[in-house]
């Protein structure tokens, strides 16, 4: 037998904590054409809205907001599923943007809280927006995704995803949702009203927290017969007279299948031993069991037609990729950019059959070829007793209060009124101490604040810009004269005195869509981006070097490098982690 996995979707929502102002609601698309379904997976989302302006249709807006989101992610066959999530996702956070924008009004009437997840053969694609949150049950352990907005995951048998609102997941908790999974097992359909009851009780205990729900994807392996298991009947070309009236039920029942069998496309002949009956109990039994086979048959004809047709289509799916790594692999020393071409469309024919073992080892040989050709190495950090001390001058920390040393034991500026969404801090030795820029995202503006008296005082606060320039989209930045700027789109922009300089990332190198920071200094030659757990290094001139590959859970934050020692530090004050610069 071959395996295929089943999903059943679960939802808990609690029933007390709706309102006008907020609402939580589950969802699921499948798509009734077969080739898009083959193409795309099945698609789960869990959407929860809160809002201060009761005038807002709530439920409405979360049917529209996954209408756009399975328009866009199952009208637009190109590209991969990682791509369309992606572009769907993007293209649904405009639309709700644009349900409940009201004229001259800054800020956003709606907060919007999106959980997707598609599977897809045996792999979870995942995404989200806002802090919703993904998680997954495996074994007894539940593990979330808590900084990665878009990401995939392998899914076997028995494992549970878990869609979560952020007060569902921050109130009940990442323990208390793996007991009550782990000893009331959602796996077992008897057991679906015991586990669906606790978690409701559960939330009877925060009554007055707005939207709060989950849904539960519980994974259940299904045999479906191989090859080898289904039976054909052939086509028999002979003829045979119909029997005169008078002669018994069994020789007509044997006549009426022969003349069935002459219209059943030719294949090879199922051979039934002639049974011998003795009583008419035995002759109806038998009669019966003959036509039950007959029809079994006719039934496994037509499956093992689909499967054969659907094995010539993956096996040519194969060929081509095959082909390309080869491509990939001859390119790959002259032109790596081209080489990466070709290995991202095998990558993309291997996407369609997930199942296929063949299809497995020659996608593992063209992730390999994939990694060599954007100069990917995999990096084990040791943990280091202390930072260098000109980590410790350069980071600083937003608190609550205010601006943070990297120790946490002075606030070096308090919080402005006029401060909106300060995504990320900065620093730059002037030589009387750190001057502060903060990237103020909603505001459109860096504010620079001078150090006065050795650093132990700043001036006012001023305009890095004089224009303004477009920051939805920023996370993060740093300082070596110039100010470079991340793009959640992965573009960098680089300025200097507030204009902004000719200055372009080139060289194939992976996907920069939501990479996580970037960090240079005027003592190095290079940018660093991080992504995941994977740091890119380009030149200053935007030239990709290579990748590290950081073997390690610890999140890559504070990023710091010493050029001279050839070493990058990283992770929280009291735990930083180090490498060795290749």
């Amino acid at each position: 037998m071959d395996i295929s996995l089943s999903i059943t979707k679960t939802t808990v929502i609690s029933e007390l904590s709706e309102s006008r102002d907020s609402h939580c609601q589950s969802f699921h698309h499948r798509s009734p054409n077969l080739e898009t379904h083959r193409t795309r997976g099945e698609l789960f989302a869990l959407i929860s809205t809160t809002s201060p302006d009761q005038e807002l249709d709530l439920p409405f807006l979360s049917t529209q907001t996954f209408k756009t989101l399975t328009q866009e992610y199952f009208d637009h066959p190109g590209g991969s599923i990682t791509q369309a999530l992606q572009n769907s996702l993007e293209k649904t956070k405009e639309k709700a943007y644009l349900l409940t924008k009201k004229p001259k009004q800054a800020w956003d009437v709606v907060k919007l809280n999106l959980a997707v997840a598609v599977i897809w053969g045996d792999i979870l694609y995942f995404g989200r927006l806002g802090e919703a949150q993904i998680a997954l049950l495996s074994g007894e352990e539940v593990i979330s995704f808590p900084f990665t907005n878009l990401g995939s995951e392998k899914i076997k048998n028995h494992d549970t995803v878990i869609l979560c609102c952020p007060t569902f997941w921050e109130k009940v908790g990442r323990q208390t949702i793996s007991n009550i999974l782990v000893k009331n097992s959602p796996r077992s359909s008897e057991n679906k009203a015991g586990w669906t009851d606790l978690f409701k009780e559960e939330m009877k205990k925060y009554k007055d927290t707005p939207a709060m729900g989950a849904t539960f994807l519980n994974i259940q392996e299904e045999k479906v017969p191989s090859d080898e298991e289904i039976i054909d009947i052939g086509m028999i070309t002979d003829t045979r007279k119909r029997p005169p009236l008078g002669t018994s039920l069994l020789i007509h029942v044997r006549y009426l299948i022969h003349q069935i069998k002459r219209f059943i496309p030719s294949a090879p002949k199922l051979v039934i031993k002639k049974p011998e009956f003795t009583s008419p109990r035995q002759r109806i039994i038998g009669t019966t069991a003959l036509g039950v086979l007959l029809l079994g048959s006719i039934l496994s004809t037509y499956l093992y037609r689909n499967y054969k047709q659907s094995q010539q289509q993956q096996n040519a799916l194969i060929q081509q990729a095959q082909a390309l790594l080869s491509q990939g692999q001859v390119a790959s020393s002259q032109n790596p950019q081209e080489a990466g071409s070709y290995l991202q469309q095998a990558v993309q024919l291997l996407e369609q059959i997930p199942n296929d073992k063949q299809a497995q080892q020659l996608a593992t040989e063209i992730t390999n070829a994939l990694n060599e050709a954007q100069r990917l190495t995999t990096l084990n950090p040791t943990i280091e007793q202390s930072w260098p001390d000109e980590a410790r001058l350069r980071i600083y920390l937003k608190q609550e209060n205010g601006i943070s040393t990297f120790d946490q034991e002075k606030i070096v500026l308090e919080t402005d009124t006029d401060w909106q969404d300060i995504v990320s801090i900065d620093s730059f030795d002037s030589g009387q101490g750190y001057n502060l820029y903060l990237l103020d995202r909603q505001a459109q503006q860096i504010h620079k604040y001078l150090a006065l008296s050795g650093g132990q005082d700043y001036s006012k606060r001023f305009n890095y810009f004089t224009t303004t320039p477009d920051f939805s989209k920023a996370i993060d930045f740093s300082i070596d004269g110039a100010i470079y700027i991340l793009y959640q789109t992965g573009e960098i922009y680089k300025f200097l005195g507030g204009e902004k300089q000719e200055f372009q990332l080139s060289g194939f190198y992976p996907e920069l869509t939501n990479a996580q920071s970037i960090f240079t200094s005027p003592e190095i030659n290079q940018l660093y981006v991080t992504k995941d757990h994977t740091i890119y290094i380009f030149d200053k001139d935007g030239k990709y070097q290579k990748g590290l590959v950081l073997a390690t859970d610890q999140v890559i934050v504070n990023v710091y490098v010493d050029d001279e020692k050839k070493k990058l530090w990283f992770g929280e004050y009291e735990s930083p982690y180090a490498i060795l610069l290749p």
